[in-house]
């Protein structure tokens, strides 16, 4: 199972976050050495799969997605955080270079096919869509 927050379904409500276990105190950080290793693929124009993702994620967490480190849903996440660090990075020069707003979206929805596709799901996330 997860070591930090899972989506539940409440009894007579809503589905809602609730945590099972506080995080590790190195997620973050851990998290954010992912998200490095992942921006230097975006920043070489290289798109981002699932070996790659699961590479950076168990390289950054010392350890894998089976044995609880981490979920699918933390590895989208470090690949968001890249894509951020490339706009924070690289946005005004990008936008500098662009000769009209329409070029600079394009430049954007670049990066966007870079990263990969949210196809990988917890065991959770499956089970609460099938309630749905």
């Amino acid at each position: 199972m997860n070591a930090h927050p899972k989506t539940t379904a409440l009894a007579a409500g809503p589905i809602a976050e609730t945590p099972t276990s506080p995080p590790p105190p190195d997620f973050a950080k851990s998290l954010m050495r992912a998200a490095e290793q992942l921006f230097m693929h975006f920043k070489a124009g290289k798109p981002i799969d699932a070996k790659m993702l699961r590479a950076a994620m168990e390289a950054a967490f010392g350890s894998s997605d089976a044995q609880g480190a981490w979920i699918w849903k933390d590895a989208y996440d470090a690949a968001e955080v890249a894509q951020i660090m490339m706009l924070s990075r690289y946005g005004a020069v990008m936008q500098h270079h662009a000769t009209s707003p329409a070029a600079y979206l394009s430049m954007i929805e670049r990066l966007a096919a870079l990263a990969p596709s949210h196809t990988r799901r917890s065991e959770d996330s499956v089970r609460l869509q099938q309630m749905a």
